[in-house]
């Protein structure tokens, strides 16, 4: 299952990361994170960028051309390949294919049941400079590399602005959920993401949304509860998870030092964050 979380505003990046480490650890599925955001936050959270042993090890990652970058951006050296290693290929996979991008692993294991894509900031170059066709690599990735049946879950972090990004990610996705921080800026949040799936071409299929979850909720501030009402009268009540991710002073803590929500001494969080991802499962197999 394909899941892609949109909001600008909202911490998509925070839940995002904690549902792949909540259905990894504690409902022990097999979860592959992609993080298609040129802020690669998800990247730094995940691998617990916090200081320069961490930063090299990231560094480390990056010089053997093993993040999502590479997979866009093969050099011409990476395209040679020999008449032998085709052969191979065509004798014990039946897909073997030219694009030697494809042949290659990108896939960094965490712990046990959790791997990651990593991101960087250098895709926004490809951005700038796009090749025809880059926007269906991840799709021929993925289908290539049987990632559909390894993973139960594949969660991809993607940018919430119109780019070969949310597109590359639209094409691989069959269901998305949608982070909401209710605040002013909300509902333009949501009919920018529904504008922007309107106006990807050649969609062979419908991404299906499973719902709104409310981010970083703070019961001192009285704004949420009119941006909420306003937001279940636009879209049904149906389409919004009754389980919010609430703005505890620890999960700021654990942000700032890579913690995830399972690894924070609060009980309330820990609680909180398995009921979402148990939910989330639920909808998900709808």
């Amino acid at each position: 299952n394909f899941v892609y979380g949109y909001e600008r505003w909202g911490g998509k990046t925070t839940l995002c990361a904690n549902i792949a480490d909540t259905l990894a650890t504690h409902f022990k599925k097999k979860v592959l994170v992609i993080d298609m955001d040129p802020q690669f936050n998800a990247t730094q959270y995940i691998l617990g960028i916090t200081n320069d042993e961490y930063m090299d090890y990231y560094k480390k990652i990056k010089d053997q051309k093993k993040t999502i970058y590479c997979l866009f951006n093969d050099s011409k050296d990476d395209k040679k390949d020999t008449d032998d290693k085709k052969k191979v290929g065509l004798l014990f996979n039946g897909k073997a294919t030219k694009e030697k991008y494809l042949e290659n692993d990108y896939i960094i294991n965490i712990k046990e049941n959790f791997d990651i894509i990593v991101g960087g900031i250098d895709l926004i170059e490809l951005q700038i400079n796009q090749k025809q066709g880059i926007t269906k690599r991840l799709e021929k990735y993925i289908d290539i590399r049987n990632l559909r049946h390894y993973y139960e879950y594949i969660l991809i972090d993607c940018p919430p602005t119109y780019s070969f990004f949310f597109i590359s990610a639209y094409h691989v996705t069959d269901t998305y959920v949608i982070p909401v921080k209710p605040d002013s800026v909300s509902t333009l949040g949501l009919s920018l993401l529904h504008r922007a799936i309107g106006s990807i071409e050649d969609k062979t299929k419908e991404a299906t949304s499973i719902g709104v979850i409310y981010t970083l909720i703070d019961n001192r501030n009285k704004i949420h509860k009119p941006i909420m009402k306003e937001i279940e009268e636009s879209i049904g009540k149906a389409n919004v998870f009754k389980e919010k991710v609430y703005l505890f002073t620890d999960i700021t803590k654990g942000i700032i030092d890579r913690r995830f929500m399972l690894d924070i001494e609060n009980n309330d969080i820990d609680k909180n964050i398995k009921k979402i991802v148990e939910k989330f499962i639920g909808r998900v197999k709808k």
